[in-house]
């Protein structure tokens, strides 16, 4: 592995774990099935090589959803890990869970839960919980626009065993563009204020997502996201504002 390409590969990774700070539970939503309640599908990725370096990558991305008449719940588990000669570039994963509740044809009740960790972020430790109500618009059989707002107590555990809390809302506005059943287009922007701080702490995240069906099992899936978190507790090592971009082969069930 020549060391131009070695740097590439660590800088590409470290951002992607940045970008990662604000799950994007949009673009994962699938459409309810026909023939059945429960859809899923897994993403998994290894990559080992020896050769003037040792480096070991892996990937983990999992989601199982369940449709039942107004009700909807949704289970996310992901993460990736890479070591470049047994030292850690990309370490973080997480675990999301979400039910929704069909109020009418428009206006959705959701409450949502997440942990996470994120050794580049110094985050040992974020658990959240948090509710709201999601808006839907249907503009025609092949674009859709969401729109969310709720609040989400957030308690964090840094590496460097600072402990802090912060009760931010979370907003959203989403499209989603599919004019083919081999296509779809999905952008979402997040804003999560700080309500103690509304103007000096916020996230900001977009993240737009093309996915193209190959078969009738594997999708690819390549996404471009940026992120900007101004939180004064973020160490000065971690970057303010990142972008990133990915691309993978999911396997549907």
């Amino acid at each position: 592995m020549s060391v131009r390409f070695f740097f590439f590969l660590v800088i590409l990774v470290f951002a992607e774990s940045l970008s990662a700070q604000i799950i994007n539970i949009e673009d994962r939503r699938q459409r309810r099935a026909d023939s059945t309640n429960w859809q899923g599908f897994v993403d998994v990725s290894l990559h080992a090589n020896r050769n003037t370096r040792r480096v070991l990558q892996g990937r983990l991305n999992t989601q199982v959803q369940y449709h039942y008449k107004k009700h909807f719940a949704m289970w996310l588990l992901g993460g990736q890990l890479l070591r470049v000669d047994g030292r850690s570039f990309a370490n973080d994963g997480f675990s999301h869970v979400r039910y929704n509740y069909d109020m009418s044809d428009h206006v959705v009740f959701e409450a949502y839960g997440q942990i996470q960790y994120n050794e580049q972020l110094f985050i040992r430790l974020r658990s959240l919980v948090g509710s709201g109500l999601r808006f839907k618009y249907k503009v025609s059989p092949t674009v859709r626009f969401y729109s969310g707002i709720g609040l989400m107590p957030e308690n964090n555990l840094l590496t460097t065993f600072i402990n802090y809390q912060r009760l931010r809302m979370s907003n959203y506005v989403s499209m989603s563009i599919k004019p083919d059943p081999r296509f779809a287009f999905v952008s979402t922007h997040y804003w999560q204020p700080d309500l103690e701080r509304l103007r000096s702490n916020h996230r900001y995240a977009s993240e737009s997502t093309l996915l193209i069906k190959l078969t009738d099992r594997l999708v690819f899936r390549q996404s471009l996201s940026l992120v900007y978190d101004n939180d004064p507790v973020i160490p000065p090592t971690v970057p303010r504002f990142v972008l990133a971009t990915s691309g993978a082969i999911r396997l549907e069930f």
